[in-house]
């Protein structure tokens, strides 16, 4: 499955999810790839579907789920990447916001706060 057809999968998926519906095939697959430290495939994924115009619900859980995991387990290697997009992209950085602390690494963190202070 393409990059574009997943994101739009996903999105659908996160839109309808529910206590009742399960967790939908698509988030197994990020966190399958999560687990297997596919960390390039993931961001990928992050930076396509941050481009598309979210709900509001599904913004919040790409930023507190794939992002916020990401940069938990890989922030290190990523975070110049992010505040290169954030820099340039606002809808990027407006996503950084729903980002929380979890097991981000220190350094990682302060470095998201700098480019959230940037106004």
């Amino acid at each position: 499955m393409k990059l574009e057809e997943f994101a739009i999968e996903w999105v659908k998926a996160i839109e309808n999810l529910d206590q009742t519906t399960g967790i939908p095939w698509t988030e197994s697959f990020l966190t399958d790839l999560w687990l297997k430290g596919k960390h390039e495939q993931i961001w990928e994924f992050i930076v396509h579907t941050s481009q598309k115009d979210l709900p509001e619900n599904v913004a919040g859980y790409l930023a507190a789920g794939p992002l916020e995991d990401l940069l938990a387990s890989a922030g290190p290697v990523f975070i110049e990447r992010v505040e290169l997009l954030a820099n340039s992209n606002q809808k990027f950085k407006t996503l950084l916001q729903g980002v929380w602390r979890n097991e981000i690494e220190e350094a990682v963190w302060l470095r998201m706060q700098a480019i959230l202070a940037s106004g």
